[in-house]
């Protein structure tokens, strides 16, 4: 149950004419921001430019803001961003599969999708983008711990077991 979390490396200010250009202050994107002076490359917890969430997890708590309060709004959010792509990517699978047009079939195909979350100083959070293959590439502890506990949930969903590889191999 965590997450990355990425900050800006140069500190928000709304939009203007002279800051426009800033792509720092305005994106929290990495490949962007890891050429940045002020970019920290740190393995420590509590520094960073990037972070857990079990590290703003513990930063809200500390602060006094409710973090169930964001995370259930999060949540929201993933649920519903689900339910709208849900016909989409089960045509993308079912296209992967051709002939197959039964929705109780085994499927072949799974994906780890990535979201991108804004949250505002009023810790709002706002949907940025979903990405359907998204990094996992590590250049910091806490990017492995997280993207390794991501694949490793994965693989535990998807409850393959070495009798399935046989009788799938069989059945083709």
């Amino acid at each position: 149950n965590d997450g990355l979390m990425r900050l800006s490396t140069t500190e928000y200010a709304p939009p203007m004419e002279k800051n426009l250009d800033n792509i720092f202050m305005h994106l929290t994107n990495y490949s962007i921001n890891k050429s940045s002076e002020n970019y920290e490359d740190c393995d420590a917890e509590d520094k960073g430019s990037k972070r857990s969430i079990k590290y703003l997890k513990s930063w809200m708590a500390s602060n006094n803001y409710s973090f169930p309060t964001l995370w259930n709004t999060i949540t929201d959010i993933v649920i519903k961003t689900m339910v709208v792509a849900e016909p989409y990517l089960l045509h993308a699978y079912r296209m992967a599969r051709p002939g197959t047009t039964s929705a109780t079939s085994n499927s072949v195909c799974f994906e780890v999708l990535g979201m991108d979350i804004f949250v505002d100083r009023k810790l709002r959070p706002w949907l940025l983008e979903v990405n359907r293959s998204p990094s996992f590439g590590c250049d910091t502890k806490v990017d492995a711990d997280i993207k390794f506990d991501v694949i490793k949930t994965a693989f535990n969903l998807l409850n393959l077991k070495p009798c399935e590889k046989r009788r799938t191999l069989a059945a083709q």
